[in-house]
């Protein structure tokens, strides 16, 4: 059977150290990283818009640095159609309760396993 994706090969785990040795990045640094283009690909094919928000993003995407980052900022755009105000500073409780929707929405939504699967 053939694999769609390197996570599903048995040899996965000899690649990232491969890699560590090619790069001198570590291994598990490289497998964050993989993890995190998947996110990023489910996120898109559930036709979600988002952006990467932050200084690591923006620096590494214009291959200013080269280091990786403990985390990812991103932030998912609510869909139109939930009618959410995502400016922090408005604080009105009908806001606050839209947002909480919103996230509950997502927790709910979010489930990116179903699109590697195609």
């Amino acid at each position: 059977m053939l694999t769609n994706y390197l996570h599903e090969r048995k040899d996965f785990p000899d690649l990232l150290r491969l890699l560590e040795q090619e790069t001198g990045i570590f291994a598990y640094l490289i497998e964050k990283d993989y993890w995190i283009m998947h996110v990023l690909y489910g996120l898109k094919k559930m036709g979600l818009k988002f952006e990467l928000k932050g200084g690591t993003s923006l620096s590494k995407g214009h291959q200013i640095i080269h280091r990786f980052s403990e985390d990812i900022d991103i932030h998912i755009h609510p869909p139109q159609e939930l009618n959410v105000n995502t400016n922090p500073k408005k604080i009105k409780p009908n806001q606050i309760k839209s947002r909480k929707e919103y996230y509950d929405w997502l927790a709910e939504n979010l489930n990116l396993m179903s699109y590697w699967g195609e």
